[in-house]
């Protein structure tokens, strides 16, 4: 009798492992189809993101518009990026370079209005424009509170980027 006692409490443990590892088996698997989803939205292209698929294409872009505007260079002034969706943003004294859910769409805008962005007090910026019937509208909202980063390592600046309606939300840090 007592043998049989200890037999079933194994095999209750034996059931309760296997069922773990089924979960854990299950889990692994969905992860994996998820990563291939986030995979395939970051390479489809928006109606103005120009596919680049190499640093060399980025670089590039970067060097034709410096020869563009020569008459007034353009300074990196701040960093921003955020997760869920994933968002990018470098602010320079004349022009934004923006990126958002996860590289599906991008947007290059010329603006001298970008050379406050360091101001203490903080900084708000909109935009609406039209163009081949098409509305735009473009609200940012940098804050001089820190705050802690998707990766948890601190900033020195809020970002809310608001692109057609859809909120971006993460943080910044200015550029020395």
């Amino acid at each position: 009798m007592q043998r049989l006692q200890k037999i079933q409490p194994q095999k209750k443990n034996q059931n309760k492992m296997k069922k773990l590892f089924i979960f854990l088996f299950v889990l692994i698997l969905s992860a994996c189809q998820q990563v291939d989803k986030l995979d395939k939205q970051m390479y489809e292209a928006g109606e103005d993101t120009l596919p680049i698929t190499s640093i060399d294409q980025l670089e590039e872009i970067d060097q034709q518009e410096r020869q563009s505007d020569s008459s007034n260079p353009s300074k990196l002034l701040l960093k921003a990026s955020g997760a869920e969706p994933g968002w990018f943003a470098e602010f320079y004294n004349n022009r934004l370079r923006l990126i958002v859910d996860y590289g599906k769409d991008s947007l290059l805008l010329v603006d001298n209005a970008f050379e406050n962005v360091t101001d203490e007090k903080g900084y708000t910026y909109i935009n609406l424009s039209v163009s081949d019937s098409k509305k735009s509208k473009l609200n940012i909202k940098i804050e001089n509170t820190s705050c802690v980063g998707a990766s948890g390592e601190k900033q020195s600046r809020k970002v809310t980027v608001t692109l057609n309606g859809k909120t971006y939300k993460g943080c910044g840090e200015l550029v020395n």
